[in-house]
């Protein structure tokens, strides 16, 4: 059941209220049924706080993320960095990541670089696709760094992807050293994001780093896809 807006809030913002949270006053039952401060391990069905319900109920935040104040925003990025930090499920930590993509603020920015560091890959991935919706110079930095340093290469080609999505001469450069990458499938990636960034039409890996030198291309003539190469990709 959906429930509404004003009542979101209070479950995820409810332990600001007080510099000791929600443990006192009208609100404190409600410790037990904010999904970003409770602990999944240990959970009173009374308030339906087991990880299904606190899943269900970050996705609600999710949904409703883009009409809360800047303010809200504010308190519930703060929210969502302090139970990164504790949180041992992935899933939630995944599910938290993707809350974040309405909620662009300082202590966003904060949640989703940490996000980009976390010890699974599908949350390293959700964040890339965070970075890409937001925009920006530091999200290329940050897709960026992502291309050039995670140790995943399914993070690394959906860093590609979302690259594509920005645009700018950054990403240019930033996709042209993934050229260099013996991995096909990333190389493949690359190549997608700069036809989608220029309008350009080549598979020639030559010709793509030449333009990030040059910004001019002059693409190779391609003959027929040779069967080995099922990437379609050609180093001249």
């Amino acid at each position: 059941m959906i429930r509404p807006l004003s009542v979101l809030i209070t479950l995820c913002c409810c332990l600001l209220l007080s510099s000791g949270g929600c443990a006192s006053g009208p609100f404190a039952e409600l410790d037990n049924y904010n999904p970003l401060v409770l602990d999944d391990t240990t959970y009173d069905d009374t308030y339906g706080s087991t990880p299904e319900d606190q899943l269900q109920q970050i996705r609600e935040i999710a949904d409703n993320g883009s009409k809360l104040s800047e303010l809200q925003k504010n308190e519930l990025s703060n929210q969502i960095l302090n139970r990164l930090s504790q949180e041992e499920s992935y899933i939630i930590r995944l599910e938290l990541t993707k809350v974040l993509k309405s909620l662009y603020s300082a202590p966003a920015i904060q949640a989703l670089s940490k996000s980009s560091e976390d010890t699974h890959p599908e949350v390293r991935q959700a964040a890339c696709r965070v970075w890409e919706v937001w925009k920006g110079p530091q999200a290329t930095q940050a897709l960026a760094t992502i291309l050039g340093s995670d140790s995943n290469n399914d993070v690394r080609v959906q860093a590609a992807k979302s690259l594509g999505k920005l645009r700018n001469q950054q990403s240019i450069e930033a996709l042209a050293l993934a050229l260099d990458d013996p991995d096909p499938a990333l190389q493949y990636r690359a190549i997608e994001s700069l036809k989608t960034i220029t309008g350009q039409q080549t598979n020639s890996v030559k010709d793509w780093k030449n333009y990030a030198q040059s910004g001019q291309l002059t693409p190779t003539q391609q003959t027929a896809a040779n069967w080995s190469n099922p990437f379609g990709l050609l180093w001249d």
